[in-house]
Parts: C-alpha cells; structure tokens; sequence
C-alpha cells in the first residue's frame, strides 16, 4: 500500500496528504504491519500515514499489511487532504494527487484437520486434540497461525506444536511458515468438565491468498460421559437426540403435550403448548441457532419457561449418568435463564435420600453465543428400581437436544458358608462373601464390608476361634461373575476333648461402604461333637445258681463341663424279667 502524503503545493500553500484503509465489519478481523516506512503506522483496523484525517503529518509513507479474518465484506481505502483555514485558495483547480494501492497476494492452500482422541470421553479424564496445518501451494506460505481457543467445558493442560509455538491464552498456534506440501502437527491435553460449551473450531490463515477456503476450518464435537461402564441406556444415545420420529415439518406446531405426544415425552403442569421440535433446514426461528446438536432436529420453548419429562423404568437398583445440551436464542421478551436437567419420582418430588439427582447447569444472560450448545450433565447415587422422570428444565427462548439417561446396575454383596453344619474336628469353616448380579457388570467403585464372628450356644476361643480376615474389599473395576468377585475366609473350629452337645455360632458382614447393597448378611454354623462320651464294660457275670448279680461298669471318656447323663439299653439271648430281673432305671 503506498500513501502519498507529504506536503504538495497547490495555488502557493503547502497541503497535507494522508491514506487509511478500514475493514468491514471492524472489531472482527485482524491487521498485521509487515514491513514499511517509518511514517507507515498501523492501529487497530487501520493503517496510516503516521495519522489520518485533519492535521496528518507530511511524509511519503508505503508498506505492507496481513489482514486476517473470517467474513471480510468491505476494504475501504481514504485519501485525506489537511488544508490550513488560512488559505482557502489551496482548494483551487489546479489541486492534484496521486496515490496507489497495490495487492500482492502469492498463492497457498492451506488447510487445518482436528481429530480427538475420543468423542465420548469421560468426565474428569484427560483427552487429546490433533490439529494437523498443511500446504498445499503451489507456493509456499509464511506467517501461518491456526487459531485454536478451547471453550469453558474443557481445561488446558499442556500442549506440544511439531513447530512454532502455542499460546493457551489467546488460542494462537503460531506455525510460522509451510512449505508446499509440508505438515505440522500440534497435540493438545485437555481435561472435560462436567459442564460447559465442548465445541472447538480450528481456523488457519497465512499471509498469502489461500484459493481454497472450504479447508481453513475442523469443527470437532464431544459428548462427555459420566460413567463408561453404564451398563443400560433408558434414553437414546447422544446420536439420535429428538431425531425419531423425522417427519417435523411445522416449526411451531406445539409437538410436546402433556400425556406423552412425542416419542414418550412430556410436559409438567402450567407447561402445555410451550414446546416444538425444530427441524433444521426448516423455517426456524431467526436469529438464533438453526442447528441440532446432533442430527437434525431439536427442543424449542417460546418466550416462556417450562420443563419437558419422559419416564425412565429401572428393573435393578442402579447408578444413573445423565446428561442433556442447552442453547440460546434471542426473543420478544428475552430474559436470562438457567438450563438443567434432573431426576425425580413420577410425581415430580425428590427422590428421598438419593444423592446427584439434579445436574450441572449453564446459566444464559445475554443473547450471545446463539451457535453454541453447552453441556450439563449429573451422577446419581443408588436408586431403588422404579420408574422415574427425567426432566429438561428450559428458560426464556431455549432450546434443547441430545436427552441422556444410563444406568450402572448396583451388585450385592453376599454371605454363604460351604456347610452350615460341621464336626468338631473339621479343622476350619469355609465362607464365602460375593459380588452378585448381572454377569458383566462392572464395580463402580471400591466396596468393602466387615466381617465378624458371634458366640451363640457354641463359645468364642473355646469352641471356635477369630476369622481369617476381618476386612473383605472389592476393588473398583472387579467384573460380576469373575474370580475376583469372590473372596473365602475360614473360622478354626476347636476340637477339643470335652463331650458336648451340638453347638452354633453366627458369623456376619456389616458395614458396607461404596457402590453396593447389602444382601445376605449373615449366617449360623452348627458345630456337631465329636467326642465318645463314655464306655461300658462287664466287670461280672451273673450266675444262675448263685444268685449272683452281674456288674457292668460306666466309664466317661472325656470331661464334660455339665453333669452327664446316660441311658443304656440291655441286648443278648436272655430275656428281662426271666432269666434277670426287671430293671427300672436305664
């Protein structure tokens, strides 16, 4: 660009010349100085001869500017003429200039690729962007820089450009200059809140004129998860949204009704005729968002607030991960609001002594971001199997699109023993203490119960002695079905060398802690003796002619910690009462 100014004379009076060149819309692109002459200034959106308008400073000035941007419509170029209020004349026939602008724009395809490393990552975890910046020519390209700013639904953790530098402040991977057909690469680490606006555009620009434009954007969309191993979803996945059914073609036609008129949803009391299902490519309101978060349709209310329901039917106790997307639009009378999404009992009140039932929220206080879809998203603790509601709570001109329900069926945690009844001199008792349910499902987190013996008639040390362990844990991630999800311990059981009567004991878990219920809890032992308790021998015979009694003597083969008391029974060829007396006491 070259400027003339200076001072020309003209009907005897020296006249100051200046050039600017403005962009439209100003405060949406930007301009960079290159080179230049000392008087060849740029500021904001304008470039100068060292000031523009009245009283410019004299000087021939010339250089060159970058100008990047999106959606440039106009480039204004002004010529001003300063002429001192003393001498009018200057404006006389004879008042000549001359100046010029020149565009030199050298040609390189440019193009920007961004991948993830997943498009359903896991609250909480960290996930990695690729951004691949090419040219293609057929010349090269200098002063490259891919534009990249993350949204407030991701946190910045490092980032690492093949070549250049990356500023996680302003979103500016400086690439520097590509020769054609070379390729940088830029890995970025995020971590993925549980709230916010996931979608990320990368935009690249050089200094030279890129002939290709379709290629100088990636737009890449994530749908976060709450639990990767939720084991039923209860509402479509994010990919389907409000697509089924597809035949929307009225843009306010009130499709969601209180008794369930669209695809099983919903609308709570005092929120009939509120919403629609916008089809995208339709007459959708104007302005704001004509696009789905996915897919092509989505949930509009107009100019009010209200809550859309649709029922969720647990057959398990269960975890539940929810999660849902918002976004603005302007209206007649907008006012700000808050989105969110919840879980509640079928008579819309709280589900009593559940924790996690109501989600994140994005709160919406101005008519920007009308492009944008933000993320809630909720973790319920263990709720009962039921039926239930889940429930998108829209403000003032929202919409809504991608409803997500899964739940994560909660296992018990279960007491057996290998025998509930054992001898004396079994050496030890075997139990077993199980994660039961569905095969397959997955342990949320770290379970761990208590184990513990209880004297019943059979006592403590004496008869039976301390568990193996007094702690069982499960880790998080141990498989329903698998070896892990069972773990044995033994009681030592006492054999000792007293006669005894058959004996029990109790042994129970208690004290759960994690992602699980309670099952069977606990369990009695039997304990058979296994002690002779005496003997009996013929100590004298009897004699018929005698008559001389016969004796047999009792002996107890072990202690016994109670008084014992023995019956016996009289066998053999003779008979009672005839060939020996009766006998009474046995």
């Amino acid at each position: 660009i070259v400027s003339p100014g200076g001072q020309v004379p003209t009907n005897g009076v020296n006249v100051n010349f200046s050039a600017e060149l403005n962009l439209v819309p100003t405060g949406t692109q930007s301009l960079t100085r290159l080179s230049g002459t000392n008087e060849f200034t740029v500021t904001g959106n304008n470039i100068t001869n060292s000031g523009s308008g009245a009283g410019a400073t004299p000087g021939f000035a010339s250089g060159t500017v970058m100008v990047r941007g999106e959606n440039i419509t106009t480039i204004v170029f002004r010529s001003y003429i300063y002429v001192p209020t003393d001498a009018p004349q200057a404006l006389g026939a004879n008042n000549t200039d001359s100046w010029g602008i020149a565009v030199s724009a050298p040609i390189a395809d440019l193009a920007i690729t961004k991948t993830t490393s997943t498009t359903t990552p896991v609250i909480g975890s960290t996930m990695t962007y690729t951004l691949r910046a090419s040219n293609s020519g057929p010349g090269p390209a200098t002063n490259v820089v891919v534009t990249d700013s993350l949204k407030n639904g991701l946190t910045y953790l490092n980032a690492s450009p093949s070549k250049g530098t990356y500023n996680p402040a302003t979103g500016l991977w400086a690439v520097g200059s590509l020769a054609v057909n070379e390729e940088a690469t830029l890995t970025m680490n995020v971590t993925v809140k549980d709230v916010g606006n996931m979608t990320n555009k990368a935009f690249i620009a050089g200094a030279e004129s890129d002939p290709v434009s379709t290629n100088n954007a990636e737009v890449v969309n994530v749908n976060p998860i709450s639990d990767p191993n939720c084991t039923t979803t209860l509402l479509p996945s994010p990919a389907s949204g409000f697509d089924n059914p597809t035949g929307i073609t009225n843009t306010n036609n009130n499709n969601i009704q209180p008794g369930a008129t669209y695809d099983g949803w919903s609308t709570v009391a005092g929120s009939a005729g509120l919403f629609n299902i916008i089809k995208v490519g339709g007459s959708a309101y104007a302005p704001g968002p004509d696009l789905a978060h996915n897919g092509t349709q989505y949930v509009d209310i107009a100019n009010a607030a209200g809550t859309i329901t649709r029922p969720i039917t647990l057959a398990k106790a269960s975890t539940l991960s929810y999660s849902g997307w918002f976004s603005n639009r302007t209206g007649n009378n907008y006012q700000p609001w808050i989105g969110s999404v919840d879980i509640r009992n079928q008579d819309q009140s709280v589900i009593a002594g559940v924790a996690g039932t109501t989600s994140t929220t994005v709160s919406f206080t101005n008519t920007t971001d009308l492009e944008s879809w933000f993320f809630v998203s909720g973790k319920t603790g263990i709720v009962p199997a039921g039926t239930y509601l889940y429930r998108a709570n829209l403000g003032n001109d929202g919409h809504f699109d991608d409803a997500f329900v899964c739940a994560h069926e909660v296992p018990t945690v279960d007491l057996t023993q290998s025998s509930a009844t054992v001898v004396e001199n079994v050496g030890n008792a075997t139990y077993t203490v199980r994660l039961n349910g569905t095969a397959g499902t997955v342990l949320e987190t770290s379970v761990t119960v208590n184990v513990a013996a209880a004297p019943g008639t059979a006592a403590a040390t004496s008869d039976y002695g301390t568990p193996s362990v007094t702690l069982v844990t499960f880790a998080a991630g141990t498989i329903v079905g698998s070896p892990a999800a069972s773990q044995n311990f033994t009681i030592p059981i006492v054999n000792d060398a007293i006669s005894e009567e058959t004996e029990s004991f109790g042994v129970n878990i208690s004290g759960l802690t994690g992602t699980a219920l309670l099952g069977t809890s606990a369990v009695t032992t039997t304990i058979n003796d296994n002690d002779v308790v005496a003997t009996i021998t013929n100590t004298t015979n009897g004699n018929e002619t005698g008559p001389i009694q016969g004796v047999f003597t009792v002996n107890l083969s072990n202690l016994s910690p109670n008084a014992t008391t023995l019956t016996y029974a009289l066998s053999g060829s003779a008979t009672e009462g005839s060939d020996y007396a009766d006998i009474t006491i046995k």
